[in-house]
């Protein structure tokens, strides 16, 4: 009885070891398709050198490609998820940091960075905003696979989900970066010329890009291949 359980767990939770990483949850597969788009792009993802942003319990989507990667370390300013972040991902480094600031002095540099922020605005950041124009560039190698979270149109099933976008300052911030002037709707092209902007500002350009639903919210993956 006791072993069936732990079967039966098991492939509830998807336990993968791979690269020495014991990796604890169930596949993202949104993550799974955008795995798939990078490997059908020329991506040699077991030869990358990953970083998570905003880690949280890396049980959403980071299980998914943690195993795969060459290496991965986790960024995550709460401390009390260390120890199940070293659960769940034994053998990545993880980091207890204000990603704010461990962007800006860091000597590590990364083949692929995810930014998974929360949506809206949090203390006096605002989604992933601040890590243009200069902090992304700063950790990304010559080549490297940018994934930053994206809502190209807030709609009703958006604001169920995220009342919070609703707030003025938020869309006016967002309407500024992105340089729009109705900020509940941005055209996915409009989106990728705001950073591709930002990529040949900093003397690299944008090899390719694409985007991916993340849930039915709205929510996108936004790919990005940079290089010198």
């Amino acid at each position: 009885m006791i072993t069936h359980f732990i079967k039966r767990l098991l492939r509830i939770c998807g336990r993968t070891r791979l690269r020495g990483y014991t990796i604890l949850g169930q596949k993202h597969k949104p993550m799974l398709r955008l795995l798939e788009e990078l490997r059908t792009r020329g991506v040699r993802i077991e030869e990358l050198d990953a970083l998570e942003i905003f880690g949280r319990d890396g049980l959403d989507h980071t299980t998914t490609y943690g195993g795969e990667v060459k290496s991965l370390e986790i960024w995550e300013i709460d401390g009390g998820r260390r120890a199940e972040l070293e659960r769940n991902f034994s053998g990545a480094a993880i980091k207890i940091v204000d990603s704010y600031e461990e962007i800006a002095r860091t000597p590590k540099r990364f083949d692929l960075v995810v930014v998974d922020n929360a949506m809206g605005l949090y203390g006096a950041h605002c989604d992933h905003f601040d890590f243009f124009p200069d902090g992304i560039f700063r950790i990304a190698r010559d080549e490297c696979v940018l994934a930053l979270i994206v809502i190209p149109r807030i709609d009703d099933a958006t604001l169920r989900h995220f009342p919070n976008l609703r707030n003025p300052e938020y869309l006016s911030r967002r309407a500024a970066f992105y340089g729009v002037e109705d900020p509940m709707d941005i055209p996915r092209e409009d989106m990728v010329a705001t950073y591709r902007g930002f990529v040949e500002r900093s003397g690299r350009r944008l090899d390719w890009s694409f985007l991916i639903n993340r849930s039915g919210a709205g929510v996108d993956y936004l790919v990005l291949k940079i290089s010198r």
